[in-house]
């Protein structure tokens, strides 16, 4: 869950109600996995960014022809990006950074809670509302 990570993402010595020390780095990489979950969520948004990562992936194959081996793991042979093949690499990187498993669902549950705030008030309220349940 996604408390349980928090506690671990800043320092407690920067406490003091709601000024929460997370570091910088870490509340910026809350924010952009958050939106790219709500990218991810809504689809008129999904295509666009789709075909705008379609397009950066294609542009870096012109220009670097040999590397076509090492390409990103969610593109398909013609340069078009998979969805499912996206979403498990955005869950592996969230692993990786300390995050638990669930937690994706966990950002998906506050997206939905809160669909009309931006992804850095979403990331805040995560935050906030992890925090709650260790005061």
């Amino acid at each position: 869950m996604l408390e349980q990570v928090h506690r671990s993402l800043y320092d407690e010595s920067y406490q003091k109600g709601f000024e929460i020390g997370m570091s910088k780095s870490s509340f910026q990489f809350l924010t952009g996995m958050v939106k790219s979950i709500k990218t991810y969520l809504s689809e008129e948004r999904w295509e666009r960014y789709k075909k705008s990562q379609e397009k950066k992936h294609r542009k870096y194959i012109a220009e670097h022809p040999g590397s076509a081996e090492g390409c990103h793991s969610c593109y398909d042979n013609d340069g078009c990006l998979i969805k499912e093949k996206w979403v498990k690499e955005e869950k592996i990187i969230l692993n990786c950074l300390g995050f638990q498993e669930e937690c994706w669902a966990d950002i998906i549950s506050f997206i939905e809670k809160y669909p009309e705030l931006s992804a850095s008030a979403i990331a805040r309220r995560i935050v906030r509302e992890s925090e709650y349940k260790y005061i």
